[in-house]
Parts: C-alpha cells; structure tokens; sequence
C-alpha cells in the first residue's frame, strides 16, 4: 500500500494574503476583547491636535494649565504607543513576507546556487517586498521613539506636578508655624 503525497506548498499571492489576513484577525480580535487602539491624537481644549510638543515655560504654568498638558501627554503617549505597536505587527508580517518572496522566487529561478541568490534579489517581487520591510523597519523605529519620549515627558510633568505639591505643602506649614499673636517669639503663650 502506498501513501500519496501532499503537497502543502503555498502559492505567493495566497501566502502574502494569509500573511494580511493575520493582521485584520488580530485587530478584530482587539476589538471584540474591547481593546481598540487610539485612532487620533489627543484634541487641547482649543481644539488643536497636540503633537506631543510641550511649552518651553511648562513649570511656570498654572497647576490647571499643567495638569491639562498632563492629561494631553497621557493620552498622546496612549496614541503613539499603538501606533509603534500597529507598526511592529505589521513589520512582523511584512518580514515573513520577505521570506516567502524570497523562497518562492529563488525556487523558480534555475542555475548555480550563486546565480539563484542573485537573480532573486534582481526580481521585481523580492524588490518590492524588501522596500515594504525597510519602509515598516523605519516607520516601526520612529514611532518607538516618539513612544519613549512621550513617556519620558510624562514622567517630566509628574516631577513638576510632585515639586509643585510639595511646594504647596511647605508654604502651607511654614504659615502654620508662624508665630501668632497669642505667642510670644519663643513659642510660649503670653500671660494675660
């Protein structure tokens, strides 16, 4: 009795399409754990996108002023947070991709195993899914350091924040300790 071979080879277009179909079901997925990512950046009470830039005089500001670039910067580093996180699935996909590209194509090439290698990286196929790799690989890196920096200007507004508390609560106890009428310079209570 013999058995009959399967054959399980993927064709290129039906790959690259179960490589995009991944990404759609992890993204449904997300939104049915409701889990949704930030569409837009955040919107200042004027109605301006915030960039995530904050004023040169950020300390000097009133600690409602503060409080709202606060809020803006939490919600700004939630917005670039997933977009590095859209743009690292995406990298991800976009690199197996490259592999199957590059599987599929070197196997229809003929000649030496130099020749092979060669006349892949010349295809047109290989070419263009190396340059979606290199755009993501780039796009992935930016969006990571916008990510980092939102965070470390959260963290920079949370010190100002903590200063001017504790700010508050020292002028709050040296007015409680300035002496009184009641009290004489020693701190004992006059004698009527």
């Amino acid at each position: 009795m013999s058995r009959k071979l399967v054959d399980y080879t993927v064709d290129l277009d039906e790959g690259l399409e179960m490589y995009d179909q991944a990404e759609e079901r992890a993204m449904e997925r997300l939104e049915a754990d409701g889990l949704g990512l930030p569409e837009r950046p955040p919107k200042g009470r004027d109605g301006s996108t915030f960039a995530g830039v904050l004023p040169n005089n950020l300390a000097s500001l009133s600690p409602g002023e503060i409080g709202d670039f606060y809020n803006l910067m939490i919600n700004y580093t939630d917005y670039v947070a997933g977009r590095a996180i859209l743009a690292k699935t995406a990298l991800n996909s976009a690199q197996e991709k490259l592999k199957l590209t590059k599987a599929k194509v070197r196997k229809a090439k003929t000649g030496a195993a130099k020749d092979k290698d060669d006349d892949t990286l010349l295809d047109m196929r290989y070419v263009e899914s190396m340059a979606d790799v290199i755009e993501l690989e780039t796009y992935f890196a930016i969006a990571s350091a916008n990510e980092t920096a939102a965070r470390r200007d959260v963290a920079f507004i949370s010190r100002i924040i903590e200063t001017k508390r504790m700010e508050l609560d020292q002028g709050r106890r040296s007015e409680n300790m300035r002496p009184t009428k009641a009290f004489n310079k020693g701190g004992r209570r006059r004698r009527s």
